[in-house]
């Protein structure tokens, strides 16, 4: 999953330094960021061997070719020299630190250079440990983002330098990232797997049930209120499989197969999705490992595993 960025080590230990070549900078606004399509002028960097971290590596290396890619330290020094004061440490990959920029930071004719575009096209970005660094960074940097003013006083607030917490300096209040607890429901019946499709996907782009946790309750009752709202069936046996950081809606996702308890028979709840089948194991097609907790799941019963 796009988690799973070995032999890479991904540390969020709130350990904040200067930043210098090689690091990167998201630069985030209104849950778009901007990108840079190759090299600017005056931004100096080197290859590094196999695109690992370490040295100083292009930007325009990290991306395919022609793609859009996350700019290093030394290309936004190059071009905007001064908003370099303004850069939030994130958290590191190896030896390589994430800062996050605020878009709106940028003079209109500097951000010109760069191209914007929806975060959720890290899903597919060349360097899939870079991919996972820019979910979770553009996660951060929407926190930061929504929490410029206080929402128990309206004042303005502002960073803590002891630990990655936004304070009010004027009533106290503090804030933490945000991280909302959510399920991935695999249903079974045999041989069997029941697939959805929201009802804003394209025809074929099954997934699984899925939803957020709701105030009192437990997770296996998200599972059991998630299926029966969505589908209309009862379920038991619920068993954990594996959880993922989904940054896109700020999430931690828990996985989870159960069994069909009772009557097969589909309710669909129209105004969530398009669609609901039972699928025979072998009539689902090869769903792809490297991104999502969703697809991982669904090909794990695919092949048998589960």
């Amino acid at each position: 999953m796009i988690q799973d960025i070995s032999p890479h080590v991904f540390s969020n230990a709130f350990t904040p330094r200067p930043p210098r070549e090689g690091d990167r900078i998201i630069i985030f606004g209104d849950e778009k960021v901007l990108l840079l399509v190759g090299d600017i002028p005056g931004g100096s960097a080197a290859a590094s061997e196999g695109g690992k971290p370490g040295g100083s590596p292009a930007a325009s290396g990290d991306a395919k070719p022609g793609e859009p890619a996350i700019p290093a330290y030394e290309q936004l020094r190059a071009v905007a020299p001064e908003v370099l004061d303004r850069l939030i440490y994130l958290f590191c990959i190896d030896d390589i630190s994430f800062f996050y920029l605020r878009a709106d930071a940028l003079a209109c004719e500097t951000a010109k250079k760069f191209t914007e575009t929806a975060a959720y096209s890290f899903r597919t970005y060349g360097e899939t440990w870079l991919g996972f660094a820019g979910v979770t960074a553009c996660h951060l940097a929407g926190w930061y983002e929504r929490h410029r003013i206080c929402g128990k006083c309206g004042e303005l607030t502002r960073l803590s330098d002891k630990e990655r917490m936004i304070e009010c300096p004027v009533c106290g209040q503090t804030y933490y990232p945000r991280i909302s607890p959510a399920v991935i429901v695999g249903v079974t019946d045999g041989e069997k797997l029941l697939l959805t499709r929201y009802a804003n996907r394209p025809v074929g782009s099954y997934a699984l049930i899925a939803g957020f946790c709701e105030i009192g309750e437990s997770v296996e009752d998200t599972v059991r209120r998630e299926v029966m709202e969505e589908v209309g069936v009862s379920v038991q046996h619920i068993r954990f499989y594996k959880s993922q950081p989904w940054g896109f809606s700020s999430s931690l996702l828990m996985g989870f197969y159960c069994d069909l308890d009772g009557c097969a028979e589909i309710t669909l709840d129209q105004n969530e999705l398009g669609d609901a089948e039972w699928f025979e194991r072998n009539a689902i097609n090869s769903a792809d490992l490297k991104i999502s907790l969703t697809g991982e799941m669904i090909e794990m019963f695919r092949r048998g595993v589960t």
